[in-house]
Parts: C-alpha cells; structure tokens; sequence
C-alpha cells in the first residue's frame, strides 16, 4: 500500500520531486498517513487529500481530507 498526496482540484499527485504527476506510480510514497497528513497541513495552500493506493488491484481510497495552510503553492 502506498500513501499519496493528492491535490483534488489538479487531479494529480504529489512527486518525489515536488512536482505533480496524473501517474500513481510516479507519485511520492509517504508510508504514514499521519506524516502524509502534517507534510500536506503546512505545505499545501488549499484543499487535499490522503489517499491509499493499492498497487494489487490499482484501487485509489480516499483516506483523509484537509486543508493546507501554506502561502504559496509546490511547485506545479
């Protein structure tokens, strides 16, 4: 199971590079939905989301929602 970013309004997912990727593949693997959770809080400016990805069966849940308080956006 791998535990993504996900900014809703982009449709994508965070990147190992900071970057945002359409592709679950490509997107960073947190491990810990709480330390997916707090990095997102402060580093995200609007809305994300915690979602669980299992690579068995390429299903995508929905884990947590939230609220970011950064100012400025990562790098799109």
């Amino acid at each position: 199971m791998k535990v993504l970013i996900k900014d809703p309004e982009l449709r994508q997912y965070l990147a190992a590079g900071g970057g945002w990727t359409a592709n679950v593949d490509e997107a960073d693997d947190f491990i810990v939905t709480t330390i997916a959770y707090n990095f997102a809080r402060q580093r995200m400016p609007s809305h994300f989301e915690i979602v669980l990805h299992l690579p068995e069966t390429n299903e995508l849940i929905v884990f947590a929602e939230g609220l970011g308080r950064a100012l400025i956006s990562l790098a799109a």
